[in-house]
């Protein structure tokens, strides 16, 4: 570091200190590119509203609306709220009711007290999850309960002796 100045020694420090301190948050960008990060040690109390992805690795308690983007609650995270996402992948704690237009994933260390509804659900073997889940079974973007075929067939007759 010996002949720069010290903007460009500064510029480096902070480049090291957000490569030691990175968060794998990879998969998470939304239609404009850009992620939200809520830290370990933060807490949110109201009411949050964006149009980007979102990682929760602190505690939120009251709602959070991500219609159009995914919300992952991260291993450390702590989610008290109402939330309504596209898809939404729970690895820490939620407490509360989810309406996912899309999918809802609870991974193995993910817990879950509350209701769900969604087109697409998955809890992984080890998730703990407790309450209801409503999936709509006239949706075909999810494909569950799809009907397949609308003709009639006819009933077989029968063998004649």
């Amino acid at each position: 570091m010996w002949g720069k100045n010290d903007r460009e020694q500064d510029l480096e420090v902070v480049k090291e200190m957000q490569e030691s301190k990175a968060v794998d948050k990879s998969g998470f960008t939304g239609k404009s590119g850009e992620q939200a990060y809520i830290g370990s040690t933060v807490v949110i109390k109201g009411e949050i509203s964006a149009s980007e992805d979102l990682l929760v690795q602190g505690t939120v308690e009251g709602s959070i609306h991500i219609k159009d983007n995914m919300l992952n609650v991260g291993k450390e995270g702590t989610v008290n709220a109402t939330i309504e996402a596209k898809t939404v992948h729970v690895e820490g704690r939620v407490d509360g009711d989810m309406d996912s237009s899309e999918l809802v994933m609870i991974h193995e260390s993910g817990r879950m007290t509350g209701n769900i509804k969604a087109n697409r659900i998955v809890l992984k073997d080890g998730c703990r999850f407790r309450g209801h889940i409503e999936m709509d079974m006239n949706d075909d973007k999810g494909g569950a309960g799809r009907l397949v075929s609308q003709k009639s067939v006819p009933a077989a007759e029968p063998k004649k002796k």
